[in-house]
């Protein structure tokens, strides 16, 4: 269980068949096992759009700005 201190973040994988992959609820040292699966496919994640939110400031149907955003080419 996290304090309140605890930054948490929230994943969005954009494949390109369209479907969304959502990683709720992540601490910083889960990103780079999320991620690293991905960076190793290569060729293969071509085309795939990854966006990292602050999950405490992500709100459902409001415009969310991602921390980061990065496509795989």
């Amino acid at each position: 269980m996290s304090n309140d201190n605890t930054r948490l973040y929230r994943v969005e994988i954009q494949h390109i068949n369209g479907q969304v992959d959502c990683h709720q609820c992540l601490h910083a040292d889960q990103l780079g096992e999320l991620l690293a699966p991905i960076v190793a496919e290569g060729e293969a994640a071509a085309g795939m759009t990854i966006e990292i939110f602050d999950y405490q400031r992500w709100r459902p149907d409001a415009a969310n700005k991602p921390l980061i955003r990065f496509q795989a080419v």
